[in-house]
């Protein structure tokens, strides 16, 4: 499963280089406006945490990516500070799901790549 952003700009690569990455024919995805940032901020209950745990618990996700971007306008921070934000987050989400592999990845959506910081 993905929590991703809601910027289009980079859901077809997410999906392709998850699916290439994990061996999978599909990843659920959970998308808000810069998750890096947003996940820190989120109350123990939020229909974010749902949705990822009805991920690994009823459709059977064993890995999970945070997914951040270059340019995001949800949370314009430098690069530096954004991958920062997405360790973080791995941590988090990590806690939650109990025994999901989680990573962290950057999107930079002038070259279209896709790399793992977390």
């Amino acid at each position: 499963m993905a929590l991703t952003c809601i910027d289009g700009r980079i859901a077809d690569v997410v999906h392709q280089e998850l699916r290439r990455e994990w061996g999978v024919d599909f990843v659920d995805v959970v998308t808000l406006p810069g998750p890096e940032a947003a996940v820190p901020e989120l109350p123990e209950q939020h229909a974010v945490w749902d949705a990822l745990r009805i991920s690994v618990q009823r459709h059977g996700s064993s890995r999970a990516a945070v997914v951040a971007h270059t340019d995001c306008a949800a949370n314009a921070v430098d690069l530096e500070t954004r991958r920062d934000q997405v360790r973080e987050s791995v941590f988090q989400v990590r806690d939650l799901l109990h025994g999901t592999d989680v990573t962290g990845w950057l999107v930079d959506t002038e070259t279209g790549t896709m790399e793992e910081v977390a």
